[in-house]
């Protein structure tokens, strides 16, 4: 079972953009080539079983507590 993490291209970027252990951005412009390759992967993380959305105010708790709510609803996945 696969959970997406979804998240916005902002979102995204303010995570990313001052890291320089992402080599598929360094590129002349990160941003746009960071939108390319949501827009590309996008159809495939689709196909995950289950989606949480990350929000810029959640803590990494938070999510996490978000990602076991929604593991929950799956009584298939856990047993």
């Amino acid at each position: 079972m696969a959970v997406w993490l979804k998240a916005d291209l902002d979102l995204l970027w303010s995570r990313v953009k001052r890291k320089d252990t992402r080599p598929l951005l360094r590129t002349p412009d990160p941003y746009r080539t960071l939108a390319g390759l949501m827009a590309a992967r996008e159809p495939a993380y689709a196909e995950a079983g289950l989606m949480v959305h990350a929000r810029p105010e959640a803590s990494i708790e938070a999510t996490a507590a978000a990602v076991r709510a929604a593991l929950a609803t799956r009584p298939d996945v856990l047993a």
